[in-house]
Formats: structure tokens, C-alpha cells, sequence
């Protein structure tokens, strides 16, 4: 099996993430959230978490 890692891209991952993530949310307990976020909030997410990342990890510190 061939396996690449590369980052999310929030036009494709978004749909499959938040499919993912919906059982996690609605049917246990390992979930802060309470209602599973839909494709836009993931891709917000994605885009969101892409923008913190560019930034070094000690700028989001101060």
C-alpha cells in the first residue's frame, strides 16, 4: 500500500472530514461539541487551521 500525507484541502476534505467527525459528536461522549458541524464549518475549520499553521506555533502563545 502506497500511503501519502499531505495537508487538507478544505474544497475536498471538508465533505469527508465533517462525515467523519458527525459520529463522534452526536453518538459519544469524546466530543466537547455539541451538535456535528456540516461541510461549511469544516471547510472554515480547514481554512482557519491552515492560517494558524503558517503562523509559528510560539506566535499563537503570546
Amino acid at each position: 500500500m502506497d500511503l501519502t500525507i499531505r495537508p487538507a484541502d478544505r474544497a475536498r476534505d471538508a465533505c469527508p472530514c465533517a462525515a467523519i467527525y458527525a459520529p463522534f459528536v452526536t453518538d459519544s461522549w469524546v466530543s466537547f461539541e455539541t451538535e456535528a458541524p456540516d461541510e461549511a464549518e469544516m471547510a472554515r475549520r480547514i481554512a482557519d487551521y491552515g492560517a494558524w499553521r503558517d503562523v509559528g506555533w510560539w506566535q499563537r502563545l503570546l
